[in-house]
Order: structure tokens, then sequence, then C-alpha cells
């Protein structure tokens, strides 16, 4: 069985991947930087996947020669590079540790990579490199990713640039993958699934940034988790990935901010307080994801009920979960 290296193994979308990957017999390197001491939600994370007993591999990826020490020791095929600070919003407060970490980080696993024995490495991108798009727009592979706005999405669209760039000249196939909104247990409390289920836990008022109507393309942590452990399979055929650098990841039937108050509030049964605010920096009013290309490579299409499946999981998983909720 192939090695399989996870950056941000400790995070939302690595920490499901992980657990994933080792259920289904892969070895799994679990990498992710050094803590002095595990917020409750990561700890959290750490504790699910590591039943699957992971190899642990903690290094500073902004360091060329720990990238390189990490990879030269597991020798993996693939890459999953997850590892990213996230988070629209906090990325003008900190544009500097948002470029060293996603872009720079992200050039050292590159580089890394360099004759070793991986052949793919598929990077954690992002929806946001769509910059705004007209209503009922659906972004495509294709469309431009120059005019981003906020700091987090021009660092997701610089590195796929320079991702793009290289990969001829190391001799790697890099795909660029695209989430759309993922949520999910063991998810971001910054999100508005995570803070919206807080609010209504606890009685208190909801504010919305605009009217509520911008439509989000929310994809539930299961249907992404199937379609990346199919990417992985597909890998070993250098046929199923020809000329391609990205791929979006989403569903393709958004889903208004209203809608997902009504249906947490409907599964939780409480009435919610709304308070409708004004819009933020780098908020955009709709994501809509063009799905031709994932299904003519062979990922399954996302079901009818995906949504309703995904929000049942993740009620649940709050109401096992609810002091950990409220605590953030």
């Amino acid at each position: 069985m192939d090695t399989i290296f996870v950056t941000g193994a400790f995070g939302f979308i690595g920490s499901n991947l992980t657990e994933r990957l080792l259920k289904n017999g892969y070895r799994v390197i679990a990498a992710d930087r050094p803590y002095a001491d595990m917020a409750p939600l990561t700890k959290r994370r750490f504790d699910y996947f590591s039943q699957g007993f992971p190899e642990i591999e903690l290094f500073d990826l902004r360091s060329l020669d720990s990238c390189r020490n990490a990879l030269l020791k597991y020798s993996p095929t693939t890459v999953f590079h997850l590892a990213a600070l996230p988070g629209i919003r906090p990325s003008f407060d900190f544009p500097r540790d948002y470029w060293e970490t996603n872009l720079n980080g992200t050039l050292n696993i590159i580089e890394s990579t360099n004759n070793s024995s991986v052949r793919t490495i598929f990077l954690a991108s992002s929806s946001s490199v769509y910059g705004s798009t007209f209503k009922g727009q659906k972004s495509k592979e294709s469309d431009r990713i120059d005019l981003p706005v906020s700091p987090y999405a021009a660092t997701k669209a610089a590195m796929e640039m320079m991702a793009s760039s290289l990969a001829s000249s190391l001799n790697l196939r890099i795909i660029s993958l695209r989430f759309f909104t993922v949520f999910g247990p063991y998810g971001r409390p910054d999100m508005a699934v995570w803070k919206f289920t807080k609010a209504l836990l606890l009685g208190e008022e909801i504010t919305l940034n605009g009217d509520g109507s911008q439509l989000r393309d929310f994809t539930p942590i299961f249907e992404l988790l199937t379609k990346l452990e199919r990417l992985l399979d597909l890998s070993k055929k250098e046929s199923n990935f020809a000329n391609m650098s990205a791929i979006n990841l989403g569903s393709g039937s958004p889903s208004s901010i209203l809608e997902l108050v009504d249906s947490l509030s409907n599964r939780l049964n409480v009435t919610p307080r709304l308070n409708f605010g004004g819009s933020v920096l780098g908020d955009v009013f709709e994501t809509r994801s063009h799905v031709a290309l994932q299904e003519k490579i062979g990922l399954t299409a996302v079901s009818s009920d995906a949504m309703a499946k995904g929000l049942d999981l993740w009620v649940d998983w709050c109401l096992r979960n609810v002091d950990l909720i409220k605590s953030y």
C-alpha cells in the first residue's frame, strides 16, 4: 500500500481525511506543526484520528530543511498538502503570516519533493480564488483567478499559479483542490455552520452579514472525503489528470444563509433570533461550483439529499459535543 503524507493532519479536513485513509488500509503520515499546548478542538481531532495509529511527524513547514527532512524520512508517493492559515477575515489583519504559511510553506513542500519518491501533490485551494462572481454564475476551473478580494484568497491563487509553473520542471503532478465551504464533524469554529449552531444552542442572537440571501455551495465533509479518496485512486494513472492543474470540489447546488439557519433551527427545535448587519471585507455574494470536470474524471456526483444528510450528521455530532461547541 502506498504511503500518503497529509499536512495539516490536526485540522478539520486533515483529521477527517487521515481517519478515512487509515480505516481503508493506507499508511498515513500525519504531519502538522509542533504544539506547545493543543486547543480543545485540536486535541479532540487528534484523539479522533489517532485511534488508527498513524505515524506522526511534527515540523514547521515554513522551514525548507524541515520539509525536506520530513519527506525524505518517509518516502511517500502522494502528498495531501492541507496545512494553511484559514479564514478570510483574519487575513486582512495578518497578511504577512498568511503569505509566509500559505505560499512560502507550500513552495517549501513542493521543492522538497525534488528527487524524492513523491509523484503527486494535492494542494488545498479554495473557491475564494474566483473572487466575486455574477449571480447564478458557476465558477469553472478555466475562469480567471487573478482578482481575489482578500489576502487569504490571494495566497491561494498565487499558490496555484506557482505550483502550476513548477510542476513540469520537477516532473510532478500537482492538482489544486478548490474546496467550497466544507462543513461537518470536527469543523471550524470560525465558520457560519458552527457559529449559528452555537448561537442556537445558547439561545443567543444570530448576526447575519447582509440580508441572508447570500448563497454558499456547502459541501458536507463525508462527500468531500469520498472524492479525495477517489482522486487518490485515480492518481495512479497519469492519463486521468492529463493537462489538469485544478479541480472544483463542490456540490454545484448552493443554499442561502437563511436556508442554513432555518435548517439548523428546525433540527435543534429552536426559534432563531436574527440580527441583520452590514457586509464585511472579503465577503462575496455567491459561490457556485461548476462540477462538469469532476464528473468527467469519474468522481461521484453529489446526491440531492447530501446537504440534509450533512446537516443531520453535523447536528448529531454537536449534540454529543455540546460543551466543545459552546467553548468556542
